[in-house]
C-alpha cells in the first residue's frame, strides 16, 4: 500500500499519516546521512589502502632488487671462501714437504756434526792425549798444553744481497745451493 492510500484511509483531517510520513523522512535522511558519513569513510580508507598499496609495492620491488644484489655478494664470497681453502689446501700441503725436507737435511746435519765430532776433534784429542803420555816436558810439569779458547762464530756478509730467483718449493731432486750466496763464519782465538 502506498502512503497516498493510506492517507485517504485515515478519518480525520490532518491525519497521522502525514506525522508518520514527516517521521520517515527524518529517519531516511538520517540514514542516507550515515550512508554519506560511511561512503566518505569508505573512500579515505580506499585511498589510504591505494597509497598503502602503492608504497608496500615499491618497497618489495627495492627490496627484491636489495635480494638480487646480495645473493649476487654472497655468491662472490662463497667462491672467494672455497679459493681460500684450495689455497690453505696447498700452503699446507707445501708446509708438509717443506717440512720434510728441513728434517732430512737437519738429519743429515746433525749426522755431519756427529762425524765431524766423533772423526776429526776426539781424534785430535786421541793424537794429543798420546802425545802428552809420552812427552818429557808435560810429565815434568815444566809445560801445560792448553786447549785454546776461541770466539763465537762471527758472521760475515752474505754474497748476494736478496736473491727472489729461488724456488718457493723445493723438489726431492732440486739443489738448494743452486740459488742465493754464501756467508762466512769466523771464529777468532781469545788471547788469555
Amino acid at each position: 500500500m502506498s502512503l497516498k492510500s493510506l492517507a485517504d484511509k485515515c478519518p480525520c483531517g490532518s491525519s497521522p499519516c502525514e506525522v508518520l510520513h514527516d517521521k520517515v523522512s527524518l529517519l531516511w535522511g538520517k540514514f542516507q546521512d550515515m550512508v554519506d558519513e560511511l561512503q566518505a569513510e569508505m573512500d579515505r580508507n580506499e585511498a589510504k589502502y591505494e597509497a598503502l598499496r602503492v608504497d608496500l609495492t615499491t618497497q618489495m620491488e627495492i627490496i627484491k632488487v636489495a635480494k638480487g644484489r646480495y645473493m649476487m655478494l654472497l655468491a662472490e664470497v662463497i667462491s672467494n671462501l672455497n679459493a681460500d681453502q684450495s689455497e690453505q689446501a696447498e700452503k699446507e700441503q707445501q708446509k708438509q714437504e717443506l717440512d720434510a725436507q728441513y728434517y732430512t737435511f737437519m738429519s743429515a746435519c746433525r749426522k755431519e756434526i756427529e762425524r765431524i765430532i766423533c772423526d776429526d776433534i776426539v781424534a785430535w784429542y786421541c793424537i794429543r792425549n798420546a802425545v802428552m803420555a809420552h812427552s818429557v816436558a808435560t810429565n815434568k810439569g815444566e809445560k801445560m798444553i792448553q786447549d785454546c779458547e776461541v770466539t763465537y762464530w762471527l758472521p760475515g756478509d752474505c754474497s748476494v744481497g736478496c736473491d727472489d730467483s729461488c724456488p718457493t718449493i723445493f723438489k726431492p731432486n732440486d739443489d738448494p745451493y743452486s740459488c742465493g750466496g754464501w756467508q762466512t763464519l769466523t771464529v777468532a782465538l781469545s788471547q788469555t
